[in-house]
């Protein structure tokens, strides 16, 4: 009973929107503007009755040039133009002409075609019917006027190029004949800006519609571009089609390793199930499981390494895996599924060695309860505990060094003024100095800088009895005065001089 009152409505509101449409049109454009004013108005049932009762299709161009479809905006309607809608790759059986060549005919003018070959002019006015939205001008173009669905325009963009934002304007150029392979002046091509956007319904239509997904755009290929942008079902999409997940990328490497590099380890097992060589190397016969070690990944490292990752595998200089981890739980994964800590890089170092260099203190810890022997079988059990001794020992030694550094670090570090925070600190003692205490430890810092000469002819000058702060400083002061012939200061008149000689200075300078 209540889908019959559905139906019901659904007809009514058909048979009231009759009237506003606009006389003298295709049947099929009719049914097609009452299916536009349904989706617009968010009619489902009006939208259910016209696609299953009338036979109306969501692909087909209103008056305006807009289809249905393209004018949904609810994820309810969207989907129901997408149930009820024909097979999409059926050929468009028809298409109103009138509305797209009266469309041609006023933009013409537009155009300009002086000079312009007679491709390159219906290629634009095709790119402008394209930008519009007009689906009957460019069918009318690709069909009646001779344009190529994959000419391109004065600017350099095929009409692929044009449309990767309005799928369905995308879907009727594939119709039409448009290759998706067909780059633009740039380099460019349709799938890699669709998978730039993280369009997933336009890359599933291009690659249904024979896109290669190895092609490449400016030395990129589409496997790349799916890992920059980070998407995961392009990605899926891509190797479901045929794209060779062994392709070299443009850096040397192989997408397996960039996918590690870059931190996309959602993707490793699926690359790997594509046939993804899991020893495949870099430039710099890198791996990789040295990518996924230098990562701290445990997942990343157990994915690799059950699939056959080569746990001895060395780069160009010499160093496994286990010579590049930092992180206990990689090194302790690794050491359970056989890695040799005895092996030595090009410089002769083991992972061991790398890591009493460092002090890494857990490491070292690690590798011992694992049974590793420093210098391997040169060592009996009677030695091997003084061996131990002096490895803990030189941990203490890189850890004193390690804090030494920091501290000196800290006391060499300057602000944004150029100051050390000692600096600093010896300014905000001496701004809180009173003018006789800054020149008396001006002086006394004279002195004891064996400035003595300059630093005592000042004190005579200038300044008072009690400046010299010691009675070894004192003592020297008075040996001074004796010796060049100036009164000591503890005489009074010799006092009273200094500081009469100091006020008629002061004013001097006045």
């Amino acid at each position: 009973m209540s889908q019959q009152k559905k139906r019901n409505t659904g007809k009514e509101f058909v048979d009231t929107m009759q009237s506003f449409v606009q006389p003298g049109i295709p049947p099929e454009t009719r049914l097609a503007d009452l299916l536009a004013r349904a989706v617009i108005t968010n009619r489902t049932d009006a939208a259910r009755y016209l696609l299953t009762q009338l036979g109306a299709s969501p692909d087909t161009p209103t008056s305006t040039g807009r289809t249905p479809l393209s004018l949904a905006t609810t994820q309810q309607m969207t989907r129901l133009l997408n149930e009820l809608r024909p097979d999409p790759d059926t050929p468009v059986s028809y298409v109103p002409r009138n509305t797209g060549k009266q469309y041609v005919d006023r933009e013409q003018a537009g155009v300009r075609r002086q000079d312009t070959p007679a491709l390159t002019y219906l290629a634009d006015l095709l790119s402008r019917a394209i930008e519009d939205g007009r689906a009957d001008a460019v069918h009318y173009l690709c069909r009646e006027r001779g344009a190529s669905p994959d000419a391109l325009n004065s600017r350099g963009q095929t009409p692929l190029s044009l449309a990767r934002e309005d799928t369905e304007m995308l879907r009727l150029l594939l119709r039409l004949g448009a290759d998706p392979n067909t780059p633009s002046s740039d380099g460019s091509r349709p799938l890699h800006s669709a998978i730039a956007e993280n369009d997933n319904e336009a890359v599933e239509l291009l690659l249904r519609h024979k896109a290669d997904p190895n092609l490449l755009s400016n030395g990129c290929s589409p496997l790349e571009r799916a890992l920059l942008s980070y998407g995961y079902d392009n990605m899926i999409r891509l190797l479901d089609h045929g794209a060779n997940p062994n392709i070299e990328m443009r850096h040397g490497v192989t997408p397996l390793i960039d996918a590690i590099n870059i931190g996309f380890f959602g993707v490793i097992d699926p690359l790997l199930d594509h046939g993804a060589d899991v020893n495949g190397t870099a430039a710099d016969r890198v791996t990789p499981l040295h990518f996924a070690v230098n990562a701290n990944s445990v997942d990343a490292v157990l994915s690799l390494l059950r699939r056959g990752a080569d746990l001895n595998a060395r780069d160009s200089d010499g160093a496994t895996p286990l010579h590049l981890t930092s992180d206990t739980a990689v090194a302790q994964l690794l050491l359970d599924h056989g890695a040799d800590p005895y092996l030595r890089d090009n410089h002769g170092r083991t992972p061991f060695d790398g890591a009493v260099s460092y002090g890494e203190e857990k490491m070292i810890r690690l590798f011992l309860d694992n049974g590793y022997v420093p210098f391997g079988n040169q060592v009996s059990e009677k030695t091997s505990e003084p061996i131990k001794e002096m490895i803990q020992s030189r941990i203490r030694d890189v850890k004193q060094s390690y804090h030494r550094s920091k501290i000196l670090s800290a006391v060499r570090k300057r602000d944004e003024k150029r100051q050390t925070p000692q600096q600093h600190q010896r300014r905000q003692w001496h701004d809180a100095l009173t003018p006789q205490q800054t020149r008396t430890r001006q002086v006394v810092q004279g002195v004891r800088t064996r400035l003595a000469d300059d630093v005592f002819r000042e004190l005579v000058r200038y300044s008072t009895p009690s400046i010299p702060a010691s009675q070894q400083e004192k003592q020297r002061f008075r040996q001074w005065c004796q010796r060049n012939g100036h009164p000591a200061p503890e005489d009074t008149p010799a006092l009273e001089r200094a500081r009469r000689l100091d006020k008629m200075r002061r004013q001097q300078r006045r």
